[in-house]
């Protein structure tokens, strides 16, 4: 959808007058047939599709005559529109990049650049430019930073993930600046201008700077955020296009524009909690979590909180997703005041959160498991497949038990089976297969081994207490 998109945009702009708005054409695309939206590649709702709007199938036409045929002035086929392409309004990179960062060579104008980092609009074309800093110098005092231009493109793609990354970037709150968590690393700074131009004139410049040190603000001149863009504008140097949204889940710094209002803005299509090595995604039923940390009384984030006794505890780091532009990330530790951040708000106490908290992880993703048999004598194979089990544990061992807690003798037999195999898949899928064993260790008596008799035993995935299926032992081992 993004090539498409890019095309049209950049096709309707060289024919302003004669063909209605890219933004209008895309719409009547997504309502037809994409679940996408003009400026997100990440919403996956299928639209209801009203009973006037035309098929998809004739949308699709509509828009491929249009581009290929470029209202008979031809893009893909004619020179005449290439050269009204040419003339679509672009920037130029600077020759040097002004230090110390973050530098814009002019605020934004035509365009709102205080609101936002940058307007939720397709812009007509956007270049991207590079200042690495020359390393070859003998004494690197003072060549650190990148003040010459290095690499230089204008992208031919991705301009929807574009605005969608950059437009949601956090806002940099008063009484923030100086408190950014600075890591006393001296390394190389690599300096990034985004230029974006706009039909009718409009046009706006961001800096976004990586370094080790992760101190150095993005900004458009007029709106600063902590938020950082310059991993997306590396790999766009290379590729021509704005690299698309991530798929997996981070729990580590980020944040979003809202965020300064409400420590969860509204809108979220999910949360991921990640507590250790445990991690649980959720896409429902987590309402109560939301409504309880924006009911907390806040003030501004300092970036920071102070340690107190007794020192230990669970933290947790809540990710919450939204259908466009980065996740809000939340952080809630045990032992430090203020226990709740967001990086632009701060919440002193945690105690009504991690109830909630503790609840969801338990109780919210219930795993499914199939068995195949799921009854037979001792010697039997078994297939086991399951889902909603944590991904977190992918790549770790799992254990699987099968279980007789009324086992004669006061035993609790906790063996029984022999893994074969037992995988943990990242979407939280479980595949393996065991097999009844003729024997399995007592629980309170770990060294005596006691055979397995026929009988009810439960089949237990990560723990001894994590039941999630039964198999009927029926009888003595196959010959």
């Amino acid at each position: 959808m993004s090539d498409i998109e890019d095309l049209i945009g950049e096709v309707m702009a060289a024919h302003d007058s004669e063909a209605p708005r890219a933004a209008d054409l895309l719409a009547a695309l997504a309502r037809a047939d994409s679940p996408e939206t003009a400026i997100s590649s990440r919403r996956a709702g299928r639209w209801r599709r009203p009973a006037w709007l035309v098929p998809a199938a004739a949308a699709a036409a509509v828009a491929a005559v249009m581009v290929g045929g470029a209202w008979a002035g031809g893009l893909i086929g004619g020179g005449q529109a290439l050269h009204r392409l040419s003339r679509l309004p672009s920037l130029s990179c600077p020759a040097k990049y002004r230090i110390p960062p973050p530098w814009v060579p002019t605020k934004p104008a035509g365009i709102d650049g205080r609101s936002r980092l940058v307007p939720l609009r397709m812009p007509a074309s956007v270049v991207v430019c590079g200042y690495d800093p020359n390393l070859h110098y003998r004494s690197l005092a003072g060549h650190l930073a990148g003040r010459t231009l290095t690499r230089q493109r204008r992208l031919t793609g991705g301009f929807a993930a574009l605005v969608a990354d950059l437009a949601w970037q956090p806002r940099l709150l008063p009484g923030q600046r100086g408190q950014i968590p600075c890591l006393a690393v001296l390394g190389p700074q690599h300096n990034f201008l985004i230029g974006l131009a706009y039909r009718g004139g409009g046009r706006i410049w961001v800096s976004t700077t990586s370094d080790p040190s992760g101190c150095v603000l993005t900004s458009n001149g007029d709106f600063t955020s902590f938020g950082k863009a310059s991993a997306e504008a590396d790999k766009a140097l290379g590729t021509g296009r704005w690299p698309a949204p991530p798929q997996t889940v981070s729990c580590g710094f980020g944040g979003r524009l809202g965020q300064e209002t409400a420590m969860v803005p509204a809108g979220s299509t999910s949360v991921t909690i990640c507590a250790g090595r445990e991690v649980r995604r959720l896409t429902s039923g987590y309402q109560d979590l939301v409504a309880a940390l924006n009911a907390l009384p806040t003030r501004t984030s300092t970036f920071g909180c102070q340690s107190r006794p007794p020192f230990h505890g669970q933290n947790y780091e809540l990710e919450f997703a939204y259908p466009q532009g980065p996740a809000v990330q939340v952080w809630i530790t045990a032992y430090c005041y203020p226990a709740i951040d967001n990086f632009s708000l701060q919440a002193n106490s945690a105690k009504n959160i991690v109830p909630i908290i503790k609840w969801l992880l338990r109780f919210s993703a219930v795993p499914q498991v199939t068995l195949h048999p799921d009854h037979g004598p001792v010697g039997t194979r078994v297939t086991v497949t399951g889902s909603g089990f944590t991904p977190g544990v992918v790549g770790a061992p799992v254990r699987l038990l099968l279980l007789n807690r009324t086992f004669p003798g006061g035993c609790s037999l906790v063996g029984g089976a022999r893994v074969i195999f037992l995988h943990v898949n990242r979407d939280g899928t479980l595949r393996g297969q065991f097999v009844i064993t003729a024997q399995g260790p007592c629980f309170q008596q770990p060294g005596r081994h006691h055979q397995v008799s026929p009988g009810i035993y439960q089949l237990a995935i990560g723990c001894m207490s994590c039941d999630v299926h039964a198999f009927l032992v029926t009888g003595t081992p196959r010959h």
